[in-house]
């Protein structure tokens, strides 16, 4: 009885990631620089600390045999650690001449039946167990030259909100 209490406690008490991905991902002109930005929010009620983020494409290939081949590119981000997630956190990949998606359109990906693959993983502060999530993007799920609503209101009392029922939403860009 005290192995099946134990198994069971144990199964129960492991936090859940709760991290909230947007629907979609854009891609626009940020600082400059054509930019793919994923958002991702912390819905827990306490930090995750020391959180990395990765993002990886797949798509089909063809290597110079002709032979076919699903590849696996890493994607450069900005940043990769946040030492206390505690809301939100833009993912932000600069597309230039070394990016695998370099000359990218939503077609080509389409074609190349590629996703991307978004892995953040950090440590809950209360509790000090790894907490870990991933979120796949279809090529469908790529917004070109949109950008995503603004979440954050000024309070009355000087602290920003968060606004959770505007997440999702994404504008065209003029």
């Amino acid at each position: 009885l005290a192995l099946i209490t134990g198994m069971m406690f144990a199964r129960f008490s492991r936090p859940t990631a709760r991290i909230l991905f947007a629907r979609h991902a854009v891609v626009h002109p940020f600082d400059g620089e054509l930019t793919l930005m994923l958002r991702t929010a912390n819905e827990r009620e306490n930090v995750i600390m020391e959180t990395t983020a990765q993002v990886h494409m797949v798509r089909d290939e063809y290597t110079a045999e002709g032979a076919h081949f699903r590849r696996i590119h890493d994607l450069a981000l900005r940043r990769t650690n946040q030492p206390v997630f505690a809301f939100g956190w833009n993912l932000l990949h600069v597309i230039d001449a070394a990016s695998p998606l370099a000359g990218a359109t939503a077609e080509s990906l389409e074609s190349a039946h590629a996703f991307l693959l978004v892995t953040l993983s950090g440590t809950d502060e209360t509790t000090g167990q790894m907490i870990m999530a991933r979120h796949i993007y279809p090529a469908s799920a790529l917004r070109w030259t949109h950008a995503f609503a603004d979440i954050l209101t000024p309070g009355d009392d000087g602290i920003d909100q968060f606004d959770y029922t505007r997440f999702h939403d994404v504008e065209p860009l003029d």
